[in-house]
């Protein structure tokens, strides 16, 4: 994003680094896939996908991609065979988005619905959208995902 000429910073919040990037662009891009609606009652927002049935193939790819490297995790057995994915969100409508992505790329995903536990005390649910490894196998050549491939050549 420096190369392209925007302006970015960078700060690493516990195990994460995160890059802001400021760019009107990029933003108008963005607001066109997601719509962002603010809590009334939290500082989190409620993100939806916008018009994700007539995304193509190749972009659904791409966010799947995206999410596992993010709020997902790619399960592996001791001799580098992957036995499924997790990708998780509190949102359960975005759980349901993105298990209809992965359906209309042939892929099957449950969703689990389990009681938050983590590192701070609440009453969210934790909405876990499973990939087995069967249906990994259906589609993990085209992942652009990093965990996916450090264990999957």
């Amino acid at each position: 994003f420096k190369k392209a000429g925007k302006k970015t910073e960078t700060r690493t919040e516990g195990g994460s680094l995160c890059i802001r990037i400021f760019s009107k662009k990029l933003t108008g891009f963005l607001s066109n896939l997601v719509s962002i609606t603010k809590r009334p009652d939290s500082q989190r927002n409620i993100k939806s996908l916008v018009n994700y049935e007539n995304w193509s193939p190749d972009f659904k790819i791409g966010f799947i991609s995206g999410l596992l490297d993010s709020d997902g995790y790619v399960h592996y057995g001791k001799k580098g065979k992957h036995y499924g994915a997790v990708i998780k969100t509190n949102n359960p409508s975005l759980a349901k988005q993105i298990q209809e992505i992965l359906f209309d790329l042939k892929v099957v995903a449950e969703i689990r619905i389990h009681e938050f536990q983590g590192t701070y005390p609440t009453d969210s649910l934790c909405y876990d959208i499973y990939i087995p490894s069967k249906e990994m196998w259906k589609f993990c050549h085209t992942l652009l995902s990093i965990k996916h491939s450090e264990h999957h050549q």
